[in-house]
């Protein structure tokens, strides 16, 4: 059970967010893949934003959907459970998943649900530009366990 997950959301984008959706997937997902304690934050910003970001951390100078920030902290840097473990940050533009659900077909809904289990899948160490399709497989069972 995930009561031991902390999530803090900030939305910093033009588009409206349902910050208590967002904190129930999230939950959802991280309880799936067995993580019951931490701090997870979840930042929505604009294109202008992404795109600084990406360039930034990323060397690409073009706004992007998602971008995940683990945080390497295991259970000894926890300690004995009185500091909080640190998952991770993960940044979503809702204005690219917008432009993404149109193009796709799907609902907006829908891709900000995907987006936020890609996000939280790299913040666990799932990464599909390493892996043989694990975490897409993974993605797509969790989007159509949780997102309809």
């Amino acid at each position: 059970m995930t009561d031991g997950v902390e999530i803090q959301v900030e939305n910093r984008s033009t588009l409206e967010v349902e910050r208590e959706l967002v904190v129930t997937l999230a939950k959802k997902v991280l309880d799936q893949l067995g993580i019951s304690r931490g701090e997870l934050g979840i930042t929505f910003v604009d294109d202008r934003e992404m795109r600084k970001l990406n360039r930034e951390k990323m060397g690409r100078d073009r706004p992007t959907d998602v971008l995940a920030f683990p945080i390497d902290a295991d259970d000894e840097m926890a300690g004995d459970g009185e500091v909080p473990l640190l998952l991770g940050d993960i940044v979503i533009s809702p204005e690219v998943a917008e432009a993404q659900a149109e193009s796709e077909g799907t609902s907006f809904k829908e891709e900000m649900c995907l987006l936020l289990i890609h996000g939280i899948l790299h913040i666990a160490g799932s990464d599909h530009e390493k892996d043989s399709g694990e975490m897409d497989t993974l993605q797509n069972r969790l989007f159509n366990q949780l997102c309809f």
